[in-house]
């Protein structure tokens, strides 16, 4: 399968903590980790009370813009309680609890379905990519993530409307043009 994972929150202890999926096959894994529906507690074969789905759950509709609540689950087992964002065609966001074991425990099962574990940075680089009309622009999103100063932002976000990519466009635009005056003299 065709798809990338990748977690989109900080490490460490949080409340919530968010995961990406994307690609060609994420939908077909989403549709095999994530449940809608009730939960019911039974007890295991070692006495223990395990939370499982219930099987009348509906079918979760992944369209984009909708936002679904459920469970992620790993057979009839019962991983975390999230909130499924779907960003656009064959892209979701898995909103779970911030424990690192959670979110370790999502990203083996997205891996086991054949989800491809990638850096951050990769994933949003993509992403700014496909959603900017330039290489300028894409590159002034990915920057603005890891600023570390107000300063920083607003040198970055300036770029935008009055820095290199007005200038930039302005060269572009008057290019034909010096081209031509050059080449008579």
């Amino acid at each position: 399968m065709e798809a990338s994972v990748c977690v989109l929150t900080a490490k460490g202890m949080a409340a919530i903590a968010s995961v990406a999926l994307k690609g060609p096959d994420a939908q077909a894994i989403s549709q095999k980790i994530f449940r809608m529906g009730k939960t019911e507690a039974r007890s295991g074969s070692d006495g223990m009370k395990n939370n499982v789905i219930n099987r009348v759950a509906s079918a979760p509709r992944f369209c984009r813009g909708s936002i679904l609540h459920g469970h992620i689950v790993e057979g009839d087992t019962i991983i975390d309680e999230v909130i499924v964002g779907c960003e656009g065609e064959n892209e979701f966001i898995i909103h779970c609890h911030g424990n690192p074991l959670l979110i370790e425990q999502i990203i083996k099962l997205c891996q086991s379905h054949g989800a491809t574990l990638v850096p951050v940075e990769q994933f949003m680089a993509e992403k700014h990519l496909v959603q900017s009309s330039n290489l300028i622009e894409a590159e002034a999103k990915q920057a603005l993530q890891t600023c570390a100063t107000l300063t920083g932002v607003k040198i970055i976000a300036n770029q935008l409307t009055c820095g290199l990519l007005p200038t930039v466009q302005k060269w572009l635009d008057g290019f034909d043009t010096m081209s031509l005056y050059f080449y008579r003299k």
